[in-house]
């Protein structure tokens, strides 16, 4: 399943998906990222809808790629109810997620175009 996300085949990925009948965190993960790193961002959203459903809890490598999907959607205040998650279950200071909410304050605020933000800065 994962090499099937990894060479972007999101329809391949979600056909094993379903196919699995014992999922866990591992395999809602794959599937998110596989979504979110496809620029299916709505997808993503959804199955991390289905796997809180089916109550599994999001992990630090869920986060990141949530964000990711938030940002892509430019849904800031979705993106803020994670962040808000992230401080309660003590995941604040994960690299990878801190990344993530940075990623997605970036593309809400700032677009760039040959160095330099619309907001003019130079990066």
């Amino acid at each position: 399943m994962r090499a099937y996300a990894a060479r972007g085949e999101t329809g391949v990925t979600r056909h094993v998906f379903d196919e699995i009948t014992d999922k866990n965190v591992v395999f809602f993960n794959v599937m998110i990222r596989s979504y979110a790193n496809n620029h299916l961002f709505r997808d993503a959203l959804l199955v991390f809808n289905t796997m809180s459903n089916c109550g599994f809890e999001p992990d630090n490598y869920t986060y990141p790629c949530l964000l990711k999907a938030f940002s892509g959607l430019n849904s800031l205040w979705v993106g803020l109810q994670i962040h808000g998650a992230v401080v309660k279950v003590g995941l604040d200071s994960n690299l990878f997620i801190g990344n993530g909410l940075v990623s997605m304050d970036t593309n809400r605020f700032h677009h760039f175009e040959n160095g330099v933000c619309s907001c003019g800065d130079y990066w």
